[in-house]
């Protein structure tokens, strides 16, 4: 049985467990991320969420940065995620942190986009690669075309400005095709996948069918 972050994340978070797990999510990530590497030779990246709390840590950069290096994981290849309401909570913290982040050699991409009051703001003030577009916009767009052009205006934005585009909770083929005219190069949600094990994982990756885009 999965057990979803939502049915448990608060519990962690009022136990004061919630900076070791996500040091040892960070590390299993990691791990995972050298694995794919040694296994596939291929510069897949993977994504790691980070919380409110390792934002107040003030061994975060270094901590991260010696994970990355125990796990022998290529820096470029790892993306940390941050939540837009993480940035409205504290956004001097923020600012200082990203920066020192991103000098750590790794990726840096901002999550939920669009739900927050001051998003655009936040576009010119952190170094982020990546834009992931809210699912509420997602799901939208395939009845309004209000939505339609708000995530065209948002892809096209994010290029402009040097960023690739992550496009959230994509369910249907039809979300699918829209994006991919839109140019976004990545999608995801339960269209293309249920979340699944390392293993499942791997396996997919070894079908013919399967190409690792370059």
């Amino acid at each position: 049985e999965q057990l979803l972050p939502s049915r448990f994340i608060n519990q962690v978070e009022d136990s004061g467990l919630i900076l070791e797990l996500g040091y040892w999510i960070a590390e299993e990530a990691c791990n995972f991320q050298s694995r794919l590497f040694n296994d596939f030779k291929h510069d897949l990246f993977v994504a790691i969420n980070l919380s409110g709390k390792q934002f107040e840590d003030q061994l975060l950069i270094p901590s991260l940065a010696d994970i990355m290096d125990k796990a022998g994981a290529r820096r470029e290849q790892i993306k940390f995620e941050i939540t837009e309401s993480l940035l409205i909570d504290n956004p001097e913290l923020a600012t200082q942190s990203l920066h020192q982040l991103k000098e750590t050699g790794a990726r840096l991409a901002i999550d939920d986009f669009g739900t927050g009051y001051s998003s655009f703001s936040y576009l010119h003030r952190f170094p982020f690669d990546t834009l992931k577009i809210d699912r509420v916009f997602v799901s939208a767009m395939s009845r309004s075309e209000k939505s339609n052009r708000i995530v065209r205006s948002l892809v096209n934005l994010s290029h402009d400005l040097g960023m690739d585009v992550v496009a959230e909770g994509i369910e249907t083929e039809r979300e699918g095709e829209l994006m991919r005219n839109f140019k976004a190069e990545m999608g995801q949600g339960f269209y293309f996948s249920r979340p699944i094990s390392e293993t499942e994982f791997v396996k997919l990756l070894r079908q013919p069918k399967i190409e690792l885009a370059g």
